[in-house]
């Protein structure tokens, strides 16, 4: 039979496996997201990823608790200089990406 202590610690194993697969998928949806918006643009995307800088809790509009977390990506216009860029994505959602202000070919 299982004891108290031998439940917790699966629960607690369940638990994580969930956050890190959670945490792979939203970087993929991120990635995605960020080649898209480069082509859009027409700017080369920087060493093909993305870099998790920050995850929080945060309320949507409808009051509902997600993870909010904000990735940041490198990009050039020109081939020469490296531009800045961030990614919000809130439950799973891009919720807005936004670049530095680079030189248009």
């Amino acid at each position: 039979m299982f004891e108290l202590v031998d439940l917790i610690g699966l629960l607690i194993i369940v638990m994580l496996s969930v956050i890190w697969w959670q945490g792979i998928t939203s970087k993929q949806i991120a990635l995605k997201a960020v080649k898209r918006y480069c082509l859009n643009l027409d700017i080369q995307l920087l060493d093909d990823s993305v870099a998790l800088q920050r995850v929080s809790l945060q309320r949507d509009s409808n009051g509902t608790t997600r993870l909010h977390r904000v990735y940041l990506f490198e990009f050039s216009s020109t081939g020469e200089q490296r531009y800045r860029g961030q990614l919000v994505l809130s439950g799973g959602r891009v919720q807005n990406i936004e670049s530095d202000v680079h030189i248009i070919n």
